[in-house]
């Protein structure tokens, strides 16, 4: 089962560095499988774009690892007013790494 929804964390922030198009959010599976993704919207519409999914999870990680590595502020789990505040996007390079831009200018490239 499918299900599209929008207004998270990530929504508007995320980017396909293979086409420019943004992510939209999804939930695969059912009951204990279920997972939430994030997928290019062009590849999911069936457009020209090979970008594979990216799930949630594996962002939220990638954001905190940012955070302790430059150590403003310090957090242990993930805060979604402390990523709207300081990033401005994040370039999707693919499904295990990614770029987070800051409101600053600065850019950090993360592996999941």
């Amino acid at each position: 089962m499918l299900f599209i929804t929008s207004d998270y964390a990530f929504s508007g922030m995320l980017f396909c560095q293979n086409c420019g198009s943004k992510f939209r959010r999804m939930k695969w599976g059912k009951g204990k499988n279920q997972q939430v993704v994030w997928i290019c919207i062009n590849h999911q519409m069936g457009g020209a774009c090979d970008m594979k999914a990216v799930k949630e999870k594996a962002l939220e990680q990638a954001f905190l690892r940012v955070m302790n590595k430059r150590k403003e502020p310090n957090v242990d789990k993930f805060d979604e007013e402390i990523f709207r505040r300081l990033i401005q996007k994040v370039k999707v390079q693919s499904m295990v790494e990614a770029v987070f831009v800051f409101k600053s200018g600065i850019e950090v490239r993360e592996i999941f």
